[in-house]
């Protein structure tokens, strides 16, 4: 039997900028909160009234998903964009998304490891299936619709932490 090498890639976590259980009025706020993005450690973010924010566990973009979200990012670029389109941050965020704590279900949404499937189009890499997106576009927290805002930042997260790596 052959083991797979160890490796320094491994998955990470990401809470929303906008989650009601953020204090995001304490002193140091966006500090710490960048901070907590950077290391992975939120023991250090302010909550409000002992809340519990919802965990969004991110995988990093790898293979195909990633040469082709690679691919859109200059698609962007060449069509005078200064920020990847929400097209580009959907697909980063669908291949990124593995699972979720702390969101009481939603609209359907499953509340821990979210389905996959193999998404022949990409290479058969595995992505969330487009139901499971739209109703994430649907999410509300605290009566605000904030899913659209959400797939924007957990794409943007995911392009952030992209791998260099060949073509």
């Amino acid at each position: 039997m052959q083991l797979k090498p160890p490796t320094l890639v491994r998955d990470y976590e990401y809470v929303f900028h906008a989650d009601p259980a953020l204090d995001t009025d304490a002193e140091d706020f966006v500090q710490r909160y960048n901070e907590a993005n950077e290391s992975g450690s939120w023991d250090n973010v302010p909550l409000r009234d002992g809340r519990k924010p919802i965990v969004w566990k991110l995988s990093h973009l790898r293979g195909i998903p990633k040469f082709k979200i690679q691919d859109l990012l200059n698609d962007d670029i060449r069509n005078g964009r200064t920020q990847p389109s929400f097209v580009t941050l959907y697909h980063a965020a669908r291949f990124a998304l593995k699972a979720v704590s702390g969101l009481a279900e939603h609209n359907g949404m499953p509340v821990d490891d979210f389905p996959r499937f193999a998404d022949a189009e990409w290479g058969r890499a595995m992505s969330v299936p487009p139901e499971l997106m739209d109703r994430l576009s649907e999410i509300e927290l605290d009566g605000e619709v904030v899913g659209d805002t959400l797939v924007r930042e957990i794409g943007g997260t995911a392009l952030m932490r992209v791998l260099p790596g060949k073509r």
